[in-house]
């Protein structure tokens, strides 16, 4: 199992216990914490990168394993 616990307002990361640096903090905003989807889906044994959509838009696509899903942005 993976584990990836955030600090709110901090760029300090937990994946599996292991402390590490983000490139931009976890913020609460309106009673949810926006964090970097990338570092999320790594701490979730995936990965995270941007596409162009067809219409042109860019969006993150997320892949854990043998499925993906896209996030728009």
């Amino acid at each position: 199992s993976y584990t990836v616990e955030f600090e709110r307002n901090s760029n300090i990361a937990y994946l599996n216990n292991r402390s590490v640096r983000m490139s931009t903090a976890a913020v609460d905003y309106s009673s949810s914490l926006y964090a970097p989807l990338g570092l999320l889906a790594e701490g979730l044994g995936g990965r995270a990168s941007v596409v162009t959509l067809s219409d042109g838009s860019r969006a993150a696509q997320v892949t854990i394993g043998s499925r993906s899903g896209i996030v728009r942005y």
